[in-house]
């Protein structure tokens, strides 16, 4: 993610916090996200906490990070999910690029960085451009998930059926609840989720 940020900078000659809020976020109505600190934020922040409840200082980022510094709402982040199940702003040539599996996932580790696979790849989980995909008996979905010590995410969406569900939390906890979310929400098999908590 850090080097396609310095490709795009490269391209557009703008810093990645200005061509994003320009290109994606405006356009879309993400009035509430940025990948920059924004003093408006003050008034609706939640305060990361650690595994035993005690809050942490909040990190202010002054220069954007592709792969770490978006500050964002649930809502707003669902405004973007929805914009890629409806095409909105994107060609359909790329996000069905975005939609195809590059690679399969590695099923022993998350961040897994160089070297051979330590297993046999996953024939369920894949990267995309973007996005994880998960193939299941009930279709094709793509999810993500963040990881920033003190928050959590994780979103899943089903373009066939244009349905998802996103949720955001400011717990290093904050992955546990995710299967009673997705039960609720979205019912069904939910490889991706499992594979994250057995890492986690």
């Amino acid at each position: 993610m850090v080097f396609l940020q310095l490709a795009v900078e490269k391209i557009t000659g703008k810093a990645l916090g200005q061509y994003m809020q320009e290109s994606v976020l405006q356009p879309l109505g993400m009035k509430n996200s940025s990948y920059i600190w924004e003093p408006a934020f003050e008034k609706n922040v939640a305060v990361g906490h650690k595994a035993n409840g005690v809050p942490v200082d909040l990190s202010k980022t002054e220069r954007a990070n592709a792969a770490s510094s978006l500050v964002t709402t649930a809502e707003d982040y669902a405004i973007f999910l929805d914009a890629i199940l409806n095409g909105v702003g994107l060609q359909s040539s790329t996000i069905r690029e975005m939609e195809t599996p590059q690679i399969a996932v590695d099923p022993n580790c998350i961040n897994c960085g160089g070297g051979a696979p330590s297993g046999k790849l996953s024939t369920t989980m894949f990267w995309g451009l973007g996005f994880g995909i998960e193939k299941t008996s009930e279709g094709t979905s793509l999810w993500h998930w963040g990881d920033y010590d003190t928050f959590k995410a994780y979103f899943t969406i089903c373009p066939a059926t244009k349905s998802g569900v996103v949720y955001l939390t400011n717990s290093q906890n904050g992955l546990s609840i995710g299967p009673q979310i997705l039960e609720q929400t979205l019912g069904g098999e939910q490889p991706a989720f499992e594979w994250l908590q057995s890492k986690n």
